[in-house]
């Protein structure tokens, strides 16, 4: 059978002259669970001794605040503050829960922990966040805390950025013109294609060169997984198709630089798509009156 041991919390919340004693949920209740010991009364709280000793740490002037690095950490310590209204303890964790390692890690774990704290704002940055991964390739365990509906909003609002991202792809005439090399280069060892035509895109220029146009067929794909402004600027998705534009006499000489700059405005048009689509969409986020609740555009 194991015991449970009970023990004082360390300086300074040992104090002899204290007028109460608060007991964590370590382990189960001792078998002598009184309401008082030592003639002092127990209160007995729902949080661990690590999440509460960081709260009294954050709260007591005169001892370092407690450093804390795992999620976990955070999502207990947040937890504990929203129900004791510690707002400026709240407001650290809430800063801390957006760190880019763990966005970057599991964006649908941020978007589950902020939706089960209700935390509209958090929600709203890690699902824009959660645009940088093929959504449903990575299932998180976190999703248990939430319902099947605010899952469902996420993967509605992943659905619809990426067919928005997909439409700038297809529709070039939302991008300022240039002078890119394949649109000029009329080299006969370089194939083009019809003018209006190409898989699912429709192209508004005069015989682009296939290349490009297969490395937009590409992109297109990716987008619909990945629906944001990274995926245009990925770098590895280009390669393949620069190694063809390589052996193009005309093309080779500015091909990297002329698509390098392509898919930097690709990038920006997108992201400033999705930012408007993530406006109009107010009821992802619970939301049913935006004029009620003011949209705060964050950084992405």
């Amino acid at each position: 059978m194991i015991s449970y041991e009970i023990t004082d919390a360390p300086t300074p919340f040992d104090d002899e002259d204290a007028d109460v004693i608060v007991r964590t949920c370590d382990g189960p209740a001792p078998d002598d669970d009184d309401e008082q010991r030592d003639g002092l009364p127990i209160v007995r709280v729902e949080e661990q001794s690590s999440v509460f000793g960081a709260l009294l740490r954050f709260c007591y002037p005169q001892v370092d605040d407690p450093p804390i690095g795992a999620l976990d950490e955070i999502v207990g310590i947040l937890r504990a503050a929203l129900k004791y209204d510690l707002d400026v303890i709240a407001r650290r964790m809430k800063q801390l829960l957006l760190q880019p390692k763990f966005l970057e890690s599991d964006p649908v774990r941020i978007y589950a922990i902020a939706c089960h704290l209700k935390l509209r704002e958090h929600a709203e940055f890690a699902a824009r966040y959660s645009l940088r991964t093929p959504i449903l390739e990575h299932p998180s365990k976190a999703l248990e805390m939430i319902s099947g509906l605010e899952y469902h909003r996420l993967l509605v609002y992943h659905k619809q950025c990426g067919e928005l991202a997909s439409s700038v792809v297809a529709n070039l005439d939302l991008l300022p013109r240039s002078s890119y090399v394949w649109y000029k280069c009329r080299h006969s060892t370089c194939p083009s294609v019809p003018s209006m035509h190409s898989g699912n895109l429709s192209l508004t220029v005069s015989s682009p060169r296939k290349w490009w146009v297969d490395y937009l067929v590409r992109l297109d794909t990716e987008l619909l997984q990945r629906p944001c402004g990274d995926t245009a600027l990925d770098s590895s998705i280009r390669k393949g198709f620069l190694s063809v534009a390589a052996k193009c006499p005309t093309c080779s000489l500015v091909a990297a630089q002329d698509l390098a700059h392509f898919c930097k405005v690709l990038a920006f048009t997108i992201d400033n798509e999705i930012i408007d689509v993530s406006r109009r969409v107010c009821w992802l986020f619970g939301l049913t009156d935006i004029s009620q609740n003011a949209y705060i555009e964050l950084p992405f």
